[in-house]
């Protein structure tokens, strides 16, 4: 984990050096720090959303688990009672 971490970091640092010798650094409208902002917003933003799609993914597994193991101890009968109050709920 730290070695990704490392290389977020690494690429990031890039990414600003690379904006900071293209965008200028005086009083223009938009300077390189404006940019790096964007970049690093931008990034921040990729992160989350993928934190976001893991935590999706993982739910519904442990969903599909939670309902795999309830219809298989209350048997048939009971188990579509039990998916129509679950689909309902959620």
């Amino acid at each position: 984990m730290n070695d990704f971490l490392a290389e977020e970091r690494r690429s990031l640092t890039e990414k600003r050096k690379a904006l900071a010798s293209v965008f200028p650094t005086d009083s223009s409208i938009i300077t390189s720090v404006e940019a790096q902002l964007l970049v690093t917003l931008m990034h921040a933003m990729r992160v989350c959303q993928q934190f976001s799609d893991g935590v999706d993914y993982v739910e519904g597994m442990l969903r599909k688990q939670l309902i795999a193991a309830i219809a298989k101890r209350s048997g048939p009968r009971t188990s579509a009672a039990t998916w129509s109050f679950t689909s309902a709920s959620c």
